[in-house]
């Protein structure tokens, strides 16, 4: 009996780690590129970092591209962002690991 409660309390905790740890996808999204329909505001370009802690815990780690691509929106007052390319690199500590994304594109405006 004592065996198959740790296995149980074992195997919940596994579970909520993982359930934790997971992101959501982020999706492009699929314009018509209608020179009618869109202003070409011209190239944008953007970073967001997150952080993960002991390799554990992560802080701002999960949705970094859609950080980026939203402060782009922002900056160039646009709708969508498409011709998109993204570099991600990252750095370790003895503690934690950093991965920075970089994102650019073509910013479009609704008419």
């Amino acid at each position: 009996m004592e065996t198959t409660r740790l296995t149980l309390v074992t195997l919940s905790l596994v579970a909520s780690l993982a359930v934790g740890c997971s992101g959501t996808a982020y999706r492009m999204a699929a314009v018509d590129v209608d020179s009618s329909k869109y202003t070409n505001l011209g190239e944008g370009e953007m970073s967001a970092t997150g952080l993960m802690i002991l390799n554990i815990i992560p802080i701002q780690n999960t949705n970094k591209i859609q950080r980026a691509v939203d402060r782009i929106l922002e900056e160039k007052d646009g709708d969508e962002l498409v011709n998109i390319s993204v570099k991600e690199s990252w750095w370790w500590a003895y503690v934690m690991n950093g991965y920075k994304v970089d994102v650019t594109g073509t910013v479009l405006k609704k008419k």
